[in-house]
């Protein structure tokens, strides 16, 4: 079977660049066996275009929270699978000094924060008080997959098996694979990447990441709230996702209880109300030396491309990133240089 594009991996970065290229009017082939503990799965998909910590807008902050809702706002409406909430996040401020700071920085960036203000749950603690983060939602992972799947009926075919890279090869022009056959190979793996011998040049990082599922009963907030931990909605009506960990050195999603009795007391450190843990979920996201995801042509080889190393920021990114690189890929614009999965981790030169 002869395809325009090849795909691998079906995460967040894959289906939506299979989608983005199907709507196109181009032959798309998904390669990928989904894992419960595929990143894009577990993740929370939290949409927020500034830096709280900071008190400083993201990196293309905006550019990306406004393909964001945009993408997913379609995708819900066309799929009928409810996986997306725009929604300010309320953010608890820690202390009296970074109340401060925000009613500073609400000044100087009011599209994106709101004045100070008392916390409108009374389940939620905040002595401090705490103020609004706009142009920010939720798009939870394993129902977006859904929603994503679909839209592949007679558009994509998706394959799921552990692919065989000894049996990837490029010849005569074209990528083979089995009896498939595309122009276009694009690697979307996330962690999976590592196995990849045509990306060995590109380091990627593994950030493990926890969230729980809880059943909150009569929490109904309007707001996603955030400390350095956060609650946001869950697609199933009375349940929350909490999270989340930030853990670098682990290979194994494996979900360990003392991350679950962290996020537990994280949780109960601004959250006053009942609790039922229904699920706790880990995996492994992807990320990069400089924390700029790669995205762009593969190094070496011909008619090969790469989305990858997003972190904890792929739901927020992808849309924008996707939509950026198929305009590459079709040739009809350009690639961001900043990404480029060429570059390298500068190296320190000895002094004298």
């Amino acid at each position: 079977m002869k395809y325009y594009a090849g795909i691998i991996g079906s995460g967040v970065a894959g289906s939506t660049m299979a989608l983005r290229l199907a709507a196109l009017g181009y032959s798309v082939v998904l390669l990928s066996k989904a894992r419960e503990s595929d990143s894009s799965r577990v993740a929370a998909g939290l949409l927020n275009p500034f830096a709280p910590k900071h008190l400083l807008p993201g990196w293309r902050g905006m550019e990306f929270a406004d393909e964001a809702h945009r993408f997913y706002r379609e995708l819900q409406t066309a799929s009928g699978v409810r996986f997306y909430d725009p929604m300010p996040i309320f953010r608890v401020f820690p202390n009296a000094h970074y109340r401060g700071d925000w009613q500073k920085r609400c000044l100087e960036h009011p599209e994106y924060l709101s004045p100070v203000m008392d916390a409108p749950d009374p389940a939620i603690k905040a002595p401090f008080g705490g103020g609004l983060l706009y142009h920010s939602g939720v798009a939870d992972g394993k129902a977006f997959l859904q929603a994503a799947g679909t839209q592949f009926e007679g558009r994509v075919t998706y394959i799921q098996e552990d692919i065989r890279y000894d049996e990837l090869r490029f010849e005569a022009g074209h990528w083979h694979y089995g009896d498939l056959s595309f122009e276009q190979v694009l690697f979307c793996e996330g962690m999976a990447a590592r196995e990849n011998p045509h990306l060995q040049h590109m380091e990627l990082i593994p950030l493990k990441g926890d969230l729980l599922r809880l059943r909150l009963p009569d929490f109904a907030p309007q707001y996603i709230y955030q400390t350095q931990h956060f609650i946001a909605p869950d697609p199933e009506p009375g349940v929350f996702k909490v999270g989340s960990t930030y853990q670098l050195g682990f290979l194994s999603p494996a979900p360990q209880e003392g991350d679950l009795n962290f996020l537990l007391g994280a949780l109960q450190s601004f959250y006053k109300g009942p609790y039922e843990l229904l699920e706790h979920r880990a995996g492994l996201r992807p990320t990069s030396f400089d924390r700029r995801p790669y995205a762009g042509a593969v190094p070496g080889l011909q008619q090969a491309w790469v989305l990858n190393g997003l972190g904890s920021k792929g739901y927020l990114m992808t849309p924008l990133l996707s939509r950026v690189l198929c305009d590459a890929i079709t040739k009809q614009g350009e690639l961001w240089p900043e990404l480029d999965p060429g570059r390298r981790r500068k190296r320190e030169r000895n002094a004298g």
